[in-house]
């Protein structure tokens, strides 16, 4: 019974944050609000890490380097898509 708590409480935050980044993406430019927005999840997560268990290696800190890069990217290429320039401009109205 917890763990259909638990993912209804992750459902819910999953769709807000959904809603919240695409009313943030239409308001101010995607490419700005991407170092925001780690910067947020960041913060959120920041106060569980006392309660994990960390162990350090090279092998995991290479993982991460390479987690955050192909987060980047991709972050990167959704906000391109994302962007208000980049979509297509609609046709003129003909002409009477």
């Amino acid at each position: 019974m917890i763990s259909v708590g638990s993912g209804l409480v992750a459902a819910v935050a999953n769709a807000s944050q959904a809603v919240i980044n695409k009313q943030l993406t239409t308001r101010y430019p995607a490419r700005q609000l991407i170092g925001a927005l780690y910067l947020c999840n960041f913060l959120v997560l920041l106060p569980l890490a006392p309660f994990a268990e960390w162990r350090w290696s090279a092998e995991i800190v290479a993982l991460h380097l390479l987690s955050v890069a192909l987060m980047a990217v991709t972050a990167l290429s959704a906000s391109g898509t994302c962007s208000r320039r980049a979509l297509p401009r609609p046709p003129p109205p003909p002409r009477p």
